[in-house]
């Protein structure tokens, strides 16, 4: 007796419990708390210490096992019997199966399915499907990106192909550098390979060296690709030979830097071309006015001739006719002279023509505009050669008839309007004195009078119409069309 009391003395060393089955629970329950070894003074009689010394090495082997399980140790061997022994045992093999399936979904097998831990299975399923579905779709994109750059990389190289074979010459720049050409572009500079001219500078295959620095300028591209810069260059190539260029220049991205694509085209023998028909031109040009100066000469010449007859006819009716024919030779040669005398070849500036036989035949007939006042209403207008010399003679008949009968020692007016109307199709010749009018002339205005004739057949010549009005002096209104 007195050694139980010692026993349970020494059991209860903190002081805490008295009675030795609040003992015993509380053993139990620091055991199962912590692991810890089991006493080797246990209460209760030699039975219930067998017992609980039982129940304590369960409990102590349960933790080591559940522990082991805890940390991934699933192969350790148990040895517990009874339902607790059972339920470590059957959740170690759902572990290890669990885990078996979960190697497998790592692998890619997303065919695994769990059917233990109800709630668990369900959300492991579901986590399993999700991810199949997702496999699938990435493999779904993985053959797109595949695909896609498969048909990049024949894109490319078709393109690569195309420029290295193009009959274009093709660089490209890299902040002023070429980084690429083809082989049209080495054969244009006399270069044996690329490696030749490679991370050159473009400037040194320039005379002037200024085509970087135009590229480098705000307003060198307007809107990129859209619209390209196009310049024309002296190169200089390798050998030293030198070659005139178009170059169309544009910003693009190259190899993923910020580039400029050239485009080069030899002009060399076109720009040849081109100065030997500017120079055929100006020879020809000069040849021209040559002619236009020579007939203008004979003309005079003939005027002289008609001038040194007609001073040796006595009559002054046949002297008015050499006078007449004089002043129509004159009015041609003031055409040629106009010719002559201006940028074109081909069209008469009318306003200035009219002014210049204006001048001459008041000079002629010895009239000034004190007497009779003279106004000629133009603008620019010009018309081509062949109806030049028809209207100079129209202008010539109707200011000599003004001057030699509308105004017999009188006073009065011409007025000479030459107009082109808003579609430029057709000319208007207005025409109009202030004499007294022609009484021998019919309502058509035509008689037998040679100049009468003259200009109704010249009008007809520039397929014209006339209008005639002999109403406070004479009115001619004469249309004809652009040619």
């Amino acid at each position: 007796m007195t050694d139980k009391k010692e026993t349970e003395s020494e059991i209860n060393t903190d002081g805490i419990i008295d009675n030795p089955l609040n003992q015993t629970l509380d053993l139990i329950s620091r055991h199962i708390n912590s692991i810890r070894s089991i006493p080797e003074v246990l209460p209760g009689d030699k039975i219930e210490q067998e017992k609980l010394r039982e129940i304590l090495q369960s409990i102590r082997t349960v933790q080591l096992h559940t522990l082991e399980l805890s940390e991934g140790k699933l192969h350790s061997s148990i040895t517990i019997r009874g339902i607790l022994g059972g339920a470590l045992k059957n959740l170690q093999s759902n572990l290890k199966h669990l885990t078996w399936k979960t190697q497998m979904i790592a692998k890619g097998d997303f065919s695994q399915r769990v059917d233990f831990l109800h709630e668990f299975s369900e959300a492991f399923n579901s986590m399993v499907r999700d991810l199949d579905e997702t496999k699938k779709s990435l493999l779904n994109k993985t053959q797109e990106l595949i695909d896609l750059n498969e048909s990049l990389y024949f894109s490319r190289e078709q393109y690569k192909a195309l420029i290295k074979d193009s009959p274009v010459s093709i660089c490209i720049l890299n902040n002023g550098y070429i980084s690429f050409t083809n082989s049209s572009f080495l054969n244009l500079i006399k270069a044996e390979k690329g490696t030749d001219i490679k991370d050159t500078s473009f400037d040194r295959l320039l005379c002037q060296g200024i085509f970087s620095e135009e590229l480098k300028s705000e307003n060198a591209f307007s809107d990129e690709i859209k619209n390209p810069v196009k310049i024309e260059e002296e190169l200089v190539c390798l050998d030293g030979s030198k070659i005139i260029v178009e170059i169309t220049a544009a910003r693009i991205i190259f190899e993923n830097e910020p580039s400029t694509l050239l485009f080069i085209n030899d002009v060399t023998d076109k720009k040849n071309r081109e100065l030997k028909i500017l120079s055929s031109l100006e020879e020809k040009e000069i040849l021209l006015k040559e002619v236009y100066h020579r007939v203008k000469n004979n003309l005079q010449i003939i005027v002289s001739l008609l001038s040194m007859q007609a001073a040796r006819v006595k009559d002054k009716e046949i002297k008015k006719y050499f006078t007449e024919s004089q002043n129509r030779v004159m009015s041609l040669a003031l055409v040629h002279e106009n010719l002559y005398r201006t940028d074109s070849l081909e069209k008469v500036n009318y306003g200035q023509y009219i002014r210049r036989v204006s001048s001459y035949l008041f000079k002629t007939y010895n009239l000034n505009e004190d007497r009779v006042k003279l106004e000629i209403i133009t603008g620019e207008e010009t018309i081509s050669f062949k109806q030049a010399v028809y209207c100079s003679l129209i202008i010539n008949e109707l200011l000599s008839n003004s001057l030699k009968y509308a105004f017999n020692d009188s006073h009065g007016s011409i007025i000479i309007r030459f107009s082109q109307s808003e579609d430029l199709n057709n000319y208007t010749l207005d025409y109009r004195d202030t004499g007294p009018g022609i009484p021998r002339y019919n309502i058509n205005g035509t008689n037998d009078g040679l100049g009468m004739k003259l200009i109704n057949g010249i009008v007809k010549q520039l397929n014209g119409e006339m209008r005639f009005e002999n109403e406070s002096g004479v009115h001619y209104i004469i249309n004809f069309p652009f040619v």
